[in-house]
């Protein structure tokens, strides 16, 4: 199941799955280095890691069992991706019995409007959410006055958030670095129209490097403007796969990111083979990372 689909058939996001949604990229020409070094070390890996459950979707069937799992895992935060047919309270209920918080959740852009953003600010406050996250742009607003509009909404939204002690931020993919019309690219657009202070990003690492982008360039460019990473690899002929097995310096990623204001990293992995695996995979080799440079 695509983001798309799984969002449709997610209570309370049917509404945004047509504007806000994600579905599988296809992977581009190798632009990642083959002799990159994955075997850093890192003291600034947050003590607690979190893993997109979009990640785990196929597995979401009894969330109880797999919150379980997760936190056996060493996972201590989760970021959303729908209910999974639960109300706000009944999945609070669950993360907190398995030792969880949800400091972030992807949400459909239609959310973030001025008709429906008190009942996603109420939900944010049951499920204890910092930070709600666009993670798609629409092709129709693919252009640069289709990303000034967005900036303005995202702008306006961070406002009214910020009077309820919460936080805006934007996901990318590749598309958002692309030049268009010859000039600035969309995610350019959005971190200079949008107002530090009410649009805060969330960098997929995966999806810069895919995009042939530097994400230490991108952190240093503009500090403060990052909240969180997501954290998934990336093999030379741009394969998707679990953080370790592929060719980006996670040590050297966090760090920089932590440093240009990144304060949570979650794991994830569009389509695993094996979610479970996958994800244990991931936060072994950040948990590795994070000792060597203890």
């Amino acid at each position: 199941m695509d983001r798309r689909s799984f969002l449709a058939s997610v209570p309370l996001l049917a509404g945004a799955a047509a504007g806000c949604s994600r579905p599988a990229e296809e992977t581009s020409s190798p632009r990642t280095d083959p002799n990159a070094s994955t075997s850093g070390s890192s003291s600034a890996i947050p003590a607690a890691l979190g893993v997109q459950l979009y990640t785990l979707r196929s597995v979401m069937q009894d969330p109880a069992a797999t919150f379980a799992t997760v936190a056996s895992l060493g996972y201590r935060e989760v970021e959303l991706a729908g209910l999974y047919g639960l109300s706000p309270q009944a999945l609070r209920g669950l993360l907190d019995d398995a030792g969880l918080r949800t400091p972030s959740t992807h949400v459909g852009l239609e959310r973030f409007e001025p008709d429906a953003r008190e009942a996603l600010f109420d939900e944010a406050a049951t499920l204890g959410h910092e930070w709600l996250v666009c993670p798609w742009t629409p092709e129709e607003l693919r252009t640069p006055d289709g990303y000034r509009r967005l900036a303005d909404l995202f702008n306006e939204a961070g406002e009214a958030a910020g009077a309820r002690g919460l936080s805006v931020g934007y996901h990318n993919h590749a598309f958002e670095f692309e030049s268009l019309d010859g000039g600035p690219s969309g995610l350019q657009i959005l971190l200079e129209r949008g107002s530090p202070g009410l649009l805060s990003f969330q960098l997929d690492l995966f999806w810069a490097v895919d995009a042939g982008e530097d994400p230490l360039g991108w952190f240093a460019a503009h500090p403060g403007r990052w909240a969180s990473v997501h954290a998934k690899d990336r093999t030379v002929d741009g394969t998707m796969v679990s953080v370790g097995d592929g060719t980006l310096d996670f040590a050297e990623l966090i760090d920089a990111g932590v440093a240009a204001g990144v304060r949570h990293v979650f794991v994830e992995h569009d389509q695993p083979a094996d979610p479970i695996e996958s994800v244990a995979r991931s936060v072994r080799h950040l948990e590795s990372l994070r000792r060597n440079g203890a």
